[in-house]
């Protein structure tokens, strides 16, 4: 089984997830662009869920990506009903686990 790993941004007071990481970990077929405005209509908040902004240019163009919160990116996962978006949840719930750790808290706030 291949363990799931996705790159946790800490630079903010929230961690955040890119999308199009997120896509690729899930497996979704549907391009990046047409499958994120689908997942935005159940109701997510642009500021509040969700930062956008250009990827890096390989040359032309650089795609479009997005910062998700740890909370959209396990939402995410539930809807995606497949058992790689169980595991990519138990990823995500695990890791807040961990930020949440006593520990974890008493290392940030010193």
């Amino acid at each position: 089984m291949n363990e799931i790993t996705i790159a946790v941004n800490v630079d903010n007071d929230k961690p955040t997830v890119s999308g199009q990481e997120l896509h690729e970990a899930l497996m979704i077929d549907t391009p990046y662009k047409k499958w994120f405005d689908r997942m935005v209509g159940y109701g997510f908040t642009e500021g509040t869920d969700f930062w956008t902004f250009l990827s890096q240019s390989t040359g032309g163009r650089p795609p479009v990506d997005h910062q998700l919160t740890i909370d959209m990116a396990k939402e995410l996962c539930m809807i995606q009903r497949t058992e790689i978006g169980k595991r990519c949840r138990e990823y995500f719930l695990n890791l807040e686990r961990q930020w949440n750790s006593p520990d974890a808290v008493m290392v940030r706030a010193l």
